[in-house]
């Protein structure tokens, strides 16, 4: 009896090493792209424990992209290659695994690495072939690959070069933002997020960022039923009354005077619904909160200051009530 007990256990053990020996090639081969493989040794593992949630779901991690890799081969424009990667992965991520239970912990990072290094190589590439190596967008999707493979780094240096070509750019800004965020240059990032939330919102891929400071304000909005593009507009308004948008650009007077304007003539937009007023509204705060920290922090005319508190409070009483408090 005690040697069957024995026999038994020894063959449990045995069948939980095979099992994990499995798990971790089936991993590996998603980490260097083998995807036939990597379903293969899900599938070795599953033969094994047949009840194990993590081979099942690896499988169809394998599965959904056995797809897409066959569709990549066929793609010959190395832009067209990251961007299909690129697209995939967002699907992949925002619709795939939570319709099918898939945990973070179950391949998920394995597969990961390899669309990011592939669709990077793609776009370098790319960059190289086509005389685009300093094209700032393409700057920005090999800075954007190399963050999701935690390659801080070198994303950082990139990015730096894609903002230096690009001023203006929200998407760019916010990624350097990001990156900077993720290696603790808390000042650099929120002055980065600052002018990105400022110059355009909604060309901000909100699902790309991974910054603490940015998960926090969404977290304080999300029982407030914006659509995405409200959404957008409301993160500076809330970063700054939060104090998480607290580092602010020295402006220039030619800075001012563009910001007047610009106040102006969303002031006109707002009065003939040119643009829905959930998205004007949260615009137009930002903008008076950056012209009163301008004036404030430049000792400007009590009734100017005054005149601009007055408009936040007409436009909405509980964010001019949360600033001053």
């Amino acid at each position: 009896m005690q040697s069957e007990v024995k026999r038994n256990r020894r063959l449990s053990e045995f069948n939980q090493k095979s099992f994990e020996k499995h798990l971790n090639f089936a991993k590996n081969f998603l980490y260097n792209g083998k995807i036939e493989e990597s379903w293969d040794a899900y599938h070795d593992a599953l033969v094994i424990k047949f009840e194990s949630n993590e081979a099942k779901s690896g499988m169809k991690i394998a599965g959904f992209w056995k797809e897409r890799h066959n569709k990549l081969s066929k793609i010959d424009d190395f832009f067209e290659r990251g961007e299909f990667l690129l697209r995939e992965y967002k699907y992949f991520l925002k619709d795939y695994v939570p319709k099918h239970n898939i945990e973070s912990s179950h391949g998920i990072k394995s597969i990961e690495h390899w669309v990011f290094e592939t669709a990077f190589n793609a776009f370098k590439t790319y960059g190289e072939t086509t005389n685009n190596e300093k094209n700032p967008d393409i700057l920005l999707k090999q800075g954007f690959c190399l963050k999701i493979m935690g390659d801080y780094d070198k994303a950082q240096i990139l990015l730096e070069e894609a903002v230096s070509l690009n001023k203006s750019s929200s998407s760019i800004l916010a990624q350097l933002a990001d990156v900077y965020s993720l290696i603790n240059e808390e000042i650099h990032s929120k002055l980065f997020f600052r002018e990105a939330f400022f110059i355009n919102p909604q060309e901000i891929d909100l699902d790309s960022l991974e910054s603490i400071i940015i998960k926090k304000i969404i977290e304080e909005l999300k029982y407030k039923n914006y659509s995405i593009k409200e959404l957008k507009e409301w993160i500076p308004v809330y970063g700054t009354i939060l104090g998480l948008f607290s580092v602010k650009k020295d402006l220039k007077p030619i800075d001012v005077g563009l910001l007047k304007q610009s106040i102006y003539s969303l002031n006109n937009q707002l009065q003939i619904g040119e643009i829905e007023k959930g998205i004007i509204t949260p615009k137009l705060i930002n903008h008076y909160f950056r012209l009163l920290e301008y004036l404030v922090s430049n000792h400007g005319n009590k009734n100017e200051i005054d005149e601009v508190l007055l408009s936040i409070k007409l436009l909405d009483q509980k964010i001019y009530d949360l600033y001053l408090n």
